[in-house]
């Protein structure tokens, strides 16, 4: 079930430091039910929020990472969840930084209803094919390791 939120105008009147008055409008929500619904599809897509960690101090790398971890321990989470921006995969935006979201590419791997596009591969076998510690965390997938195979 959806909470539907109504939007209603009000004036508002704000006095000044000066004696006069100024007449504001302002719209109010109110939620026809208590609390909150957030879908698990809407839920996962936030997780891309965190995922742009480039030219980041250290922490807010870490606060994202962290927060990258936390969403993809989720058990509601969709592994499987594009981001609307550009149509990249969840594991296609961690896999860019795949050093840094290690720990979060390795649960999501292990997940069985995982998918692995094409995207995906051309990035690691562009980027990390060289890297063994990538291609070791990759080939713990059985889908990823068929894929990877004519790589190696």
């Amino acid at each position: 079930m959806e909470t539907k939120t109504k939007r209603k105008s009000t004036t508002r009147h704000t006095k000044r430091k000066n004696g006069g008055s100024k007449l504001r409008l302002t719209s109010k929500s109110r939620s026809n039910s208590r609390g909150s619904f957030q879908s698990p599809k809407s839920a996962s897509l936030d997780i891309f929020k965190y995922t742009n960690i480039a030219g980041a101090d250290d922490k807010r790398r870490k606060k994202s990472i962290a927060k990258v971890l936390e969403y993809v321990k989720r058990p509601d989470f969709d592994v499987n969840v594009k981001n609307p921006a550009n149509g990249h995969t969840i594991l296609y935006e961690l896999t860019n930084n795949a050093h840094a979201f290690y720990n979060s590419i390795k649960i999501l791997l292990q997940h069985k209803n995982i998918q692995i596009d094409l995207d995906t591969l051309g990035l690691i076998t562009s980027e990390y094919l060289s890297d063994e510690k990538i291609i070791e965390l990759f080939q713990t997938n059985k889908k990823a390791k068929k894929l990877l195979k004519p790589f190696l």
